[in-house]
């Protein structure tokens, strides 16, 4: 899809393989740009994913997965930063050990660490982690994180969060649970993700996010209330005062970050991208049924969606009543946003509200364009491949033939369709040999009897004939775009060269269909 153009590593020192970099930490001077390497897997064995960070009591306060010593997995961890000394350590573990990651997974649990802020003196953090057999999502405090594991107490679990959190892969951002958290007017405010496949209103959405209040008791515990959520909830304690992502005509955002300015609650939402991406990439949509919004086959409607309902952006005041800043016209606010900008600041492929940060007395908001994420696919249907270079278009093909090889061996993976680099003899265009061998198969589901031998013979000749196909296509195409690079001085080369021009699209447009 990329065409090798996706960063997932560093080569290796002698330059032969890709070595996947994870994460890193970098201290940067910023008045002379000097950088310092504070973590790393090349370094120190330690390769962070830190998705936020704080300053409290004179430390910096990193949070994410970690993956130490070369492990395959990396546990949701705190690490505590000197930025004195630079000396590190981990103050806080979410999981014991890698087995309980692993029991979370088979579990479909997403584990990890991503809301932290500072509330009432104390480092405030949210994990989603094991206890007991159960894995649940809790939030934690601690006046002295230096102390480690010991210091950090429970003030909320899932049980009183309303039942709030979607903790596993298949619910909303891949189960962002414990979302965001800031400090307001002497209250913790949570943002929460709640969507899950039980709870989804259609096909094509799920739940929007939450938001609880807590309150701190003097005995240290804390009492919550639910401020965005379930309004019709039976028992007036659970009963939210906004419906679940604000705005009933919002159905998008399975998550919202949050920042305090202004005196001002700023809450930014974020769709649902994750899932709406994994129902691009795995799911069939059916088309034989007028499949909606579907291309191909390809499953874009819940990404179409999200299109059609870009993120906005509200502020909430020390009474706890809501205005839309930057957003669509809606029954709830007929008025629009008080700046004046619609949804995604008019452009429908913002779908984040990233990050926002106070700087030089202006609230700075930074959002997530997803044209680069769907580029990969967007490129064949809105144009762009017809502005490839010979070199990049031979390479897109080169990388479509062999995404035919792995899928003629996954269709039959004991017993491959074709020997092995049949189709990538170019110059044999022979007829591709199947073993005719085999006998009949049966169908787990339906228990028929199937002809092996005729279904792999047609598949491997509609793949062999594809991959016939693309390569004249590449060397068609490439031979003519090579001439269009040509410069020319008088007026008949010129014309000649938009002749050629012309021709070549001509044809890139026959071997497009």
């Amino acid at each position: 899809m990329f065409n090798g153009t996706f960063f997932y590593g560093q080569q290796k020192e002698d330059g032969t393989a890709d070595k996947d970099s994870g994460g890193i930490l970098v201290k940067i001077n910023t008045k002379t740009g000097e950088t310092k390497l504070l973590l790393s897997e090349s370094l120190n064995g330690v390769g962070p994913l830190f998705r936020n960070a704080v300053s409290y009591k004179g430390k910096l306060y990193f949070c994410g997965s970690v993956r130490t010593n070369g492990g395959k997995s990396g546990l949701p961890s705190v690490y505590e930063i000197d930025p004195k000394t630079d000396e590190w350590k981990v103050v806080y573990q979410g999981l014991s050990s890698v087995d309980d990651y692993r029991d979370a997974y088979k579990q479909g649990i997403s584990t990890g660490i991503r809301g932290m802020c500072v509330h009432d003196g104390q480092l405030v953090i949210s994990n989603v982690g094991k206890a007991g057999n159960e894995f649940v999502a809790t939030i934690l405090t601690s006046s002295d994180p230096s102390k480690g594991q010991a210091s950090f107490t429970e003030i909320a679990n899932s049980k009183t969060l309303f039942g709030y959190p979607a903790i596993r892969y298949q619910d909303s951002i891949y189960g962002g649970a414990i979302w965001d958290m800031v400090s307001y007017n002497g209250h913790l405010y949570a943002t929460i993700c709640t969507g899950t496949p039980e709870n989804a209103p259609d096909d094509n959405s799920m739940q929007s996010f939450a938001m609880v209040r807590g309150d701190k008791n003097a005995d240290g515990s804390y009492s919550w209330t639910p401020i965005v959520g379930d309004k019709d909830a039976t028992d007036p304690k659970c009963r939210a005062k906004y419906c679940f992502g604000i705005d009933p005509a919002r159905t998008r955002s399975g998550a919202a970050n949050l920042i305090v300015y202004n005196d001002y609650l700023y809450i930014g939402e974020y769709n649902d991208e994750e899932i709406a991406l994994e129902r691009i990439l795995f799911n069939k949509s059916n088309t034989e049924e007028g499949g909606k919004s579907s291309m191909g086959g390809v499953d874009c409607s819940f990404v179409n969606a999200n299109l059609e309902q870009s993120v906005n952006i509200y502020r909430m005041d020390k009474d706890e009543n809501m205005e839309l800043v930057v957003g669509d016209r809606t029954d709830m606010f007929p008025e629009g946003g008080i700046s004046g900008l619609t949804s995604g600041f008019g452009r429908n492929e913002n779908q984040y509200i990233w990050r926002m940060q106070k700087f030089d007395g202006k609230l700075y908001i930074g959002t997530f364009d997803t044209a680069s994420l769907l580029e990969p696919i967007g490129q064949f249907s809105n144009g762009d491949i017809i502005d490839m270079t010979p070199e990049e278009w031979d390479s897109q093909v080169q990388r479509l033939r062999d995404l035919l090889d792995h899928l003629l061996d996954k269709k039959s993976p004991d017993d491959p369709i074709v020997p092995v680099n049949t189709l990538a003899d170019d110059d044999s265009n022979e007829a591709v040999e199947v073993d005719d061998s085999n006998e009949a198969a049966e169908v787990d589901d339906s228990n028929e009897a199937v002809d092996v031998d005729d279904e792999k013979t047609e598949v491997a000749k509609g793949f062999g004939d594809l991959s016939d196909a693309l390569e004249d296509a590449t060397g068609d195409l490439c031979d003519q775009a090579s001439t269009m690079s040509q410069d020319f001085e008088d007026d008949a080369a010129y014309v000649q060269k938009i002749d050629g021009e012309i021709a070549y699209f001509k044809s890139f447009a026959d071997q497009y269909q």
